[in-house]
């Protein structure tokens, strides 16, 4: 029993979903409590069209998205279906957690209750909200409530013509709104994100004395306190002084020249001129202008950023060091210091920072995604265009994403092909017009990009190296065979031929490297979670259910994470494995529990000797068996007539909670033709341990298949030439 599916899975989703409704309705029923079939399914609809796609994962956030996001805007029932929301997530929650499956990374059930009672308050008005709805919603639900059938296209097609005629009203202001936010992408981002591999972080404090050695955090710190309680005095364009920028560069160490050398020439020589963004007004999600359409206001008149305040970085500022321009933003933008009447002034509430290295740390890290227009910053002159800079605070993201959680540095180049093709994805760019400025921008992006690297390495967020990168770099850049992905073909590169050749050159040669160090691994892991993605930690289940842990692992854990969880979780536990085992017999679901005792016996030493020691054991051995004959450590000739007997319950079992009912009756139709109903008596006769398994398969198949039986039995003919007798001796007609 999965709780994580792939968007591609459909078909294994669908299944996996019908079994957990038909288990949590039956488990309702016994219990008196409410559930409904639809609302249950639509639950987990709900999240597995999500970020993280974990079926079994909830917390408060989860519990809030569902009741005050999802059935506003997607699910369109009877309102007093609707009203029943609340009730049957509860329910689900409860089961969940009774039968094994919660995730403990979550929420616990108390606290998943009392999120949902806070969200059922809230629930009424959440549904009234006409902004909180999608388009297609609205008129669904507008034809229910007016008495039209979904399902039916007379019916719709009726409901269409009411509307058009006027009988049916509606507010069209709400229409157009919905449709805008529809076509503008202005809903909850619930596109699937790819799962993250678990990561292993050094001790808390480890991480901060790490964060004390960071260089940007000691200069962030020296220049708010050499701004000092009364300020320094700006210039009327807003920049430090001559002599005071002199003085904060020497405090800083911060050296004249420039370590950006950047291609020469002027805005007008590399700014593409039919540059053009999708929204050439605005950057997604942002109100500031297009970089790509900088206003031109002269020589003397630097332009500036919207909405900042901020000076444009086509201008040079008055320091003459852009490291230092870059720090007065940075300590800007993390709110350590501000403009007040002409004044570089310190921001009292940010005075615990300055005794706290770790805080100060995180702080400028979240900067960094706001510092764009400063880190790629021309050298001199007015070269200005910075394609990354049009769309830095989503790239950075997607680029740290990436070097997140991989067994060796990445290579630069390798980021720098990805983060070129993005960036087009920001411009209509006529390429045969403007060739020739085409190697001009490509190779702004990758100065800028190794300058992303070098200010974030000395920020501790990055560790840059040098040397030729690791093959897993370049071993899917051609056709062939791949471990661990498969066979690949030209079409599953996973970039254009032309730039799969290229970096095939450039990766056999030496080149820089990157990676995230612990520090740069932890933030962006808090990032990740933040974004509602799954970004698994090594100890993190080191106090989970037995049978909570073993589940996680299964699914999201590789070989080697595995064993590291399961060792630290061992080590809590003094060491003893009966509990989980325990938990593996007590699962309901036997899909789930081979895949437990998979991972359990692969990752302990003795892990095969313990599975083949289990072979007779009264609720696992049925699943040791199937193991040994699937690896070839058991043959048929090696079973005996019960374990025959077993392995036959324990493949149907199986199938039912993978295909259903609907998947045995086809394949006991194919294989046992008019015997399939003693071929599932001698399964129910069995003496499975999976009882509820067991009666599932009783009330699902074989009572209906008896029942089919019964109808179709054949009433005996007369013999030809009888006369109605049973026996055929009945006389004669006479001619």
């Amino acid at each position: 029993m999965r709780t994580h599916f792939d968007p591609e899975e459909a078909e294994e989703f669908e299944s996996a979903k019908d079994l957990l409704v038909r288990r949590c309705l039956a488990w309702a029923d016994e219990r008196g409590t409410r559930a409904d079939e639809a609302m249950l399914a639509a639950v987990l609809d709900a999240r597995h069209r999500s970020r993280d796609g974990r079926l079994a994962y909830w917390d408060t956030r989860q519990v809030r998205r569902f009741l005050l996001e999802w059935i506003p805007r997607h699910l369109a029932a009877e309102r007093e279906t609707l009203a029943s929301a609340p009730e049957n997530l509860l329910t689900l929650l409860r089961y969940l957690t009774a039968s094994g499956l919660r995730d403990p990374r979550g929420a616990s059930l108390a606290e998943l209750e009392a999120a949902v009672a806070e969200a059922e308050a809230e629930f009424p008005a959440a549904l009234a909200d006409p902004a909180r709805q999608g388009i297609g919603r609205l008129w669904a639900q507008t034809a229910l409530d007016n008495g039209f059938v979904l399902d039916d296209e007379e019916d719709m097609a009726r409901f269409q013509h009411d509307v058009s005629s006027g009988r049916i009203q509606f507010d069209a202001d709400v229409v157009e709104a919905l449709l805008q936010a529809e076509f503008g992408g202005a809903g909850p981002d619930d596109d699937r994100a790819f799962s993250q591999c678990p990561i292993a972080l050094p001790t808390a404090a480890e991480l901060a004395a790490d964060a004390a050695r960071s260089e940007i955090v000691r200069q962030l710190t020296a220049l708010t306190g050499w701004v000092g309680k009364d300020g320094r005095p700006l210039t009327k364009a807003g920049d430090l002084r001559a002599a005071d920028a002199r003085e904060l560069a020497e405090l800083l160490d911060i050296g004249e020249p420039d370590q950006r050398a950047r291609t020469s020439g002027t805005r007008e020589a590399t700014e593409p001129p039919n540059a053009q963004k999708r929204n050439p007004e605005a950057l997604p999600g942002t109100g500031e202008r297009d970089p790509a359409r900088p206003t031109d206001t002269g020589e003397g008149d630097p332009a500036h950023l919207p909405g900042t305040g901020e000076r444009d970085q086509w201008a040079r500022g008055s320091t003459e060091t852009p490291r230092l321009d870059l720090l007065l933003a940075w300590a800007k933008k993390a709110g350590l210091v501000r403009v007040l009447k002409g004044r570089l002034v310190p921001v009292a509430k940010a005075a615990p920072l300055l005794h706290d290295p770790e805080a100060l740390w995180r702080r400028a890290f979240e900067a960094v995604f706001e510092l764009g227009a400063a880190i790629c910053a021309p050298a001199s002159g007015r070269v200005g265009f910075s394609m990354l800079v049009t769309a830095f605070d989503e790239l950075l993201p997607d680029v740290l994403n990436t070097m997140y959680s991989l067994p060796a540095p990445i290579p630069v180049a390798r980021l720098q092909e990805t983060v070129w093709l993005a960036c087009q994805e920001y411009f209509l760019l006529d390429f045969a017009e403007n060739g020739s400025r085409q190697d001009v921008w490509r190779r702004r992006v990758d100065e800028d990009l190794l300058v992303v690297f070098d200010v974030l390495s000395r920020l501790g967020a990055v560790e840059a190296s040098h040397g030729v990168p690791d093959e897993l770099y370049s071993s899917d850049l051609r056709p062939g065979f791949v471990e661990g992905i498969g066979e690949l073909t030209q079409d599953d590169l996973p970039l254009p031929p032309e730039a799969c050749a290229r970096l095939l050159t450039r990766l056999a040669e030496p080149g820089p490297l990157v990676s995230l160090t612990p520090l740069g691994t932890r933030a962006v892991r808090e990032r990740l979670l933040a974004d509602g993605r799954d970004a698994p930690l090594i100890g993190e289940l080191a106090d989970a259910e037995a049978g909570e842990l073993l589940g996680v692992i299964a699914q999201h854990y590789t070989q080697e994470t595995a064993v590291a969880e399961l060792e630290g979780w061992l080590a809590a536990h003094g060491g003893d494995i009966e509990p989980l085992l325990d938990a593996i017999r007590a699962c309901p679901f036997r899909t789930r529990a081979s895949a437990m005792l998979s991972a359990l016996t692969e990752s302990l030493p003795d892990g095969r000797s313990m599975r083949a020691r289990l072979r007779h054991d009264p609720a696992l051995g049925s699943l040791v068996l199937t193991a040994l004959l699937e690896e070839g450590e058991l043959g048929p000739e090696d079973l005996t007539a019960r374990e025959h007997s077993l392995l036959l319950a324990e493949g149907m079992i199986i199938l039912l909670e993978l295909g259903g009912p609907e998947a045995i009756v086809e394949q006991l139709r194919e294989s046992a033709g008019r015997d399939a109903p003693e071929f599932v008596a001698e399964v129910l006769d069995s003496g499975h341990p999976a009882r509820e398994a067991l009666e599932e398969l009783r009330v699902l198949v074989y009572e209906p298949m008896l029942a089919r039986s019964a109808r179709l039995r054949l009433v005996p003919s007369p013999a030809p030439g009888s006369r109605g007798r049973a026996n055929g001796r009945g006389g004669k007609r006479r001619r």
